[in-house]
């Protein structure tokens, strides 16, 4: 959960822009409230695997994934099966008949026998294609490629 959480928190670091800047002076905001025990558990576990989720996003991103790049789809999946294992879930790969021109799914799941259900769904394929679309850093924290701010990210 704490991956996911900072992969999470990487991809919301990756896709913010910085404010603009304007010549109108600003009024000085509140101090914001002090962070729950939730928060800083969070800002903590963020922080603690900032180096992982960062090599996580990249390997992802280089992986070309392209929508009818079926082996590019495949491999992005066993990456994540690989992570959804490492965090006690069952992952498998179900492949689509050739009729619907689609690589497959990957499903992942974790019994339970007690809180709230929650089902997560995404994609693993990206529409760009092409070279130059691999993992990229500009002003030492904003990371690009392709799907860096969609689900790979």
């Amino acid at each position: 959960m704490k991956r996911l959480l900072c992969a999470a928190a990487f991809a919301v670091a990756c896709t913010s822009a910085p404010a603009p800047t304007t010549s109108t002076p600003t009024r000085a905001l509140p101090p914001a409230p002090p962070l729950s025990s939730t928060e800083s558990a969070i800002r903590d576990a963020v922080t603690a695997h900032y180096v992982e989720a960062v090599s996580l996003l990249q390997r992802s991103v280089d992986i070309q994934s392209q929508t009818l790049d079926f082996p590019g789809v495949k491999r992005l999946a066993d990456l994540y099966a690989g992570e959804f294992r490492a965090l006690g879930f069952d992952a498998k790969w179900i492949p689509l008949p050739d009729s619907v021109h689609r690589a497959g799914h990957l499903v992942a799941f974790h019994k339970g026998t007690a809180g709230p259900r929650i089902l997560l769904i995404g994609h693993l394929d990206t529409v760009f294609e092409g070279e130059g679309l691999g993992w990229s850093v500009t002003e030492d924290t904003i990371g690009h490629g392709a799907g860096a701010s969609d689900m790979k990210g």
